[in-house]
């Protein structure tokens, strides 16, 4: 307690000392060298009037909410966590926001890298020039004790293409069976070793705790899992995702202590073999507002929509198909019209020897939906409803 409010004092009194005249930034990088970068989370941290800017008023203004100098309706912004109180934590985004800008609407693919799939090139580049820009990593091909070589690269050259790229990367965590045989103390030491190869990186998000249900967490695993990684990293985020299938009670225990949570689904026809059901286009919106039912309060809602099919591909020995340009925008904006707050579409990691980059799904679909939410995704980080939206159509 006693640090906490010294690390207030001296905000409050940089922050005071830089007003308008002097600049924010020297303050931030003075109070916070040293630190890994503090991820921004939506609507834009401290961008009280919701026109995707923070100021150094706007700073000024956190600070007085966190000291209990101004109510907390003064600007909720602030208030990441939704607890009701503004934190020094909570602060120092607001301050990474002013530094750097208020994040993008995140648009991802899942997973990356297709490295290990024994594929040549920069599947993160063709991902990057579609307007994605959020992908998940495979931890295998993260770890720092993995094998490096042409076809699996460490988790120093994934994180140096992501910030070439200007493309933000979670980390993919290990399946619950990899977990549960080792002590807290193996565990520790090898979610450390991850989150220091990674987190000077300030493309660094996070952590994504794939359809825990199916391989191998329980409640008490997956609490402990997070417990741990909180405690080696607890700026960054925690994002839990499950299957269409997936009980209320799994959603509920599973999804208790993430940041963000969603669904994965595929409406779309998988083919012989698929354990997935047929469902209809609107369970995206269905199982959205599910998210946000059974989810923590404050956390955010990021679905994963199907683009690319699985069964359907030719490994896999199914015979379904990928959905339409019309379907995959149907998708996308039936799961932002339920709260959703990112989109991540699902087989990026097949795209570059079986999804020719030329097919529609990718340039009418992908790349459509990217272009018509790069302008509006300021509007959908708002927190207060506006009379009119423009822009200009996809191509």
């Amino acid at each position: 307690d006693v640090v906490r409010r010294k690390a207030k004092f001296h905000l409050v009194r940089s922050l005071g000392q830089c007003l308008f005249g002097c600049t924010v930034l020297f303050a931030a990088n003075v109070l916070f060298a040293g630190t890994s970068p503090v991820p921004t989370p939506l609507p834009c941290a401290g961008d009280c009037d919701g026109n995707e800017s923070v100021t150094a008023a706007e700073l000024i203004t956190g600070v007085n909410v966190a000291l209990d100098r101004a109510p907390l309706e003064t600007c909720r912004a602030f208030d990441a966590s939704a607890d009701g109180r503004v934190t020094v934590d909570e602060v120092a985004t607001a301050v990474h926001a002013a530094l750097a800008g208020c994040p993008p609407l995140p648009l991802g693919a899942y997973f990356w890298p297709d490295h290990a799939f024994g594929q040549t090139g920069s599947a993160l580049g063709d991902l990057a020039a579609f307007g994605l820009n959020t992908v998940v990593a495979y931890y295998e091909y993260v770890k720092p004790d993995a094998i490096t070589g042409d076809s699996q690269p460490d988790c120093h050259e994934l994180a140096n293409e992501a910030e070439a790229l200007g493309v933000d990367f979670f980390i993919g965590a290990p399946r619950g069976t990899q977990v549960r045989p080792l002590d807290d103390e193996a565990l520790a030491a090898r979610l450390q070793a991850t989150v220091d190869c990674v987190r000077v990186s300030p493309r660094y998000r996070g952590w994504m705790i794939d359809e825990p249900e199916l391989t191998g967490y329980d409640a008490a695993l997956l609490a402990r899992f997070v417990d741990i990684l909180r405690g080696i990293d607890p700026r960054h985020r925690v994002w839990v995702n499950f299957p269409p299938f997936a009980t209320d009670e799994q959603v509920r225990s599973l999804g208790a202590m993430a940041d963000i949570l969603g669904f994965d689904i595929y409406p779309v026809r998988e083919g012989d073999g698929s354990v997935l059901p047929n469902l209809a286009l609107t369970e995206v919106g269905a199982l959205t507002q599910k998210a946000r039912d059974l989810g923590p309060p404050a956390a955010e809602v990021w679905m994963i929509l199907q683009a690319f099919g699985y069964s359907d591909l030719p490994y896999e020995g199914g015979h379904g198909r990928r959905p339409t340009p019309q379907e995959l925008r149907f998708m996308v904006y039936d799961a932002l019209l339920h709260g959703a707050r990112g989109i991540t579409f699902f087989g990026s990691h097949q795209l570059r020897n079986l999804i020719p980059l030329d097919e529609p799904v990718w340039d009418d679909g992908v790349r459509g939906a990217t272009r018509e939410l790069g302008q509006i995704g300021p509007v959908i980080r708002r927190s207060e409803p506006v009379e009119r939206v423009s822009g200009e159509p996809a191509a």
